[in-house]
């Protein structure tokens, strides 16, 4: 992650080509070189094989490009990513380029063919760290083109497999190529509108056990989902959805735990005051039995509420921005028409529903001790007002976080509504 105003992706793409393509490649360098200084929100960092990366530093010394504009690392130059060393951890992007050759004697360690058939491999296996995406294209093959006949048959084996397999676009000249690649490039640039970088997030949330395809969201919510494509984090963040749904109220749990608690601490309080309140009433000469008694179960219930909110607000700010963040990455990338999202939908509007259920009780719990607690011994004692004056901070306590919640929900539920509702 870069930039603290803007959020950068890096996307370390694979070259695959060879001196056949080099007008092709070449073109393809220096418009990735003018990008990544446009400072978009994706970068493009070359982690080609041993040809390409040849061409970078010829391009480098005509001072046709500068290496920092390509690559994250200088040294990472001294290790070229032929097939025997890429790996699904190195390559988000895959291009490949090819025209009349799969192999060259200058170049024996790179094999198009390899680098093709290691990249399907990992993507079929879901593999790649943020889900690879390619993008290849070839030159068409004249009568008039001096080929090797048996080179020419390998090529085109290739080719029929790419088009069975990925995004295939063929040119037949170097202007062709180059309208090619200023569209795809300007896919990348509005985050809106991904066009050929949608499987990149349907690759992502996949794993996360979300169906989801790209659509128009807002700003915010479109902020969120790149903020959490940070590489670094990604698989982290991964691994915390699937392990808060796997809790009773998934995203929910913190909220619902403390509810729920929060609710059955109240009514056993409650249910010790009815006890008190008709013991006190049937035998007004037991005041200081009941005085104690009632200074106990003040001191240990407004514990328990202080442990139960504290434990609350300890991650409150945390889990609430954890929320925002992946039910908004929901809302940008789910069409409102699809089963699976508006299922996931309807529960997070049911949970408001429950949530108001809840507070509701809790509020009216609250206001009844409020009550209670002003009459209940029927003397007044010192020791006995400062235990209620303690129990009642407790109270506003659970009536604040109950505040903080019921807003966060209903922005939340603004959201999921316009979506069902969409």
């Amino acid at each position: 992650m870069e930039n603290e105003e803007n959020v950068m992706i890096k996307v370390k793409t694979f070259i695959s080509t060879l001196p056949a393509t080099e007008r092709e490649l070449k073109f393809l360098l220096k418009r990735i070189s003018v990008f990544n200084k446009s400072k978009q929100i994706f970068r493009f960092n070359i982690v080609g094989n041993s040809y390409v990366m040849s061409i970078l530093k010829e391009m480098e010394l005509d001072n046709k490009l500068k290496m920092e504009d390509m690559v994250e690392d200088k040294d990472q130059l001294t290790t070229a990513l032929d097939t025997g060393s890429f790996t699904s951890d190195n390559v988000d992007f895959f291009i490949n380029l090819v025209w009349t050759q799969i192999e060259d004697s200058n170049y024996p360690e790179t094999n198009l063919k390899e680098d093709f058939d290691k990249a399907c491999k990992f993507d079929e296996e879901d593999l790649f760290n943020i889900g690879a995406i390619f993008h290849v294209s070839y030159k068409k093959i004249t009568v008039s083109d001096s080929v090797d006949i048996n080179e020419l048959k390998r090529v085109k084996i290739l080719k029929k497999d790419m088009e069975n397999k990925t995004i295939v676009s063929d040119y037949g000249s170097l202007m062709e190529f180059q309208l090619i690649f200023k569209e795809l490039m300007e896919g990348f640039k509005n985050p809106k509108d991904l066009g050929d970088v949608s499987d990149i997030f349907a690759g992502i949330f996949s794993e996360m056990g979300l169906n989801i395809s790209p659509s128009n969201g807002d700003s915010e919510d479109l902020n969120n989902l790149i903020s959490l494509l940070d590489e670094d984090k990604l698989e982290e963040f991964s691994e915390e959805v699937e392990e808060r749904n796997q809790k009773k109220y998934g995203v929910y749990d913190d909220i619902f735990q403390y509810l729920e608690k929060t609710f059955e601490e109240l009514d056993n309080l409650g249910d010790i005051f009815k006890e008190e309140k008709e013991f006190v009433l049937k035998d007004l000469y037991h005041h200081s039995k009941s005085l104690d008694k009632a200074i106990e179960v003040l001191t240990n219930f407004s514990k328990v509420f202080s442990k139960l909110s504290t434990e609350y607000e300890h991650e409150r700010d945390e889990n609430c921005e954890f929320r925002r963040k992946s039910l908004g990455v929901l809302l940008s990338f789910s069409e409102s028409d699809d089963p699976d999202s508006k299922v996931l939908l309807e529960f997070f509007a049911d949970s408001k529903d429950y949530f108001e259920e809840l507070s509701e009780v809790i509020e009216n719990y609250v206001d009844m001790f409020f009550g209670i607690t002003d009459i209940f011994p029927l003397f007044e004692d010192e020791n006995y007002d400062k235990k209620v004056d303690i129990i009642i901070d407790e109270f506003d306590r659970i009536l604040d976080n109950i505040k903080f919640i019921k807003t966060e929900i209903n922005d939340l539920n603004n959201k999921f509504s316009k979506k069902l509702n969409g």
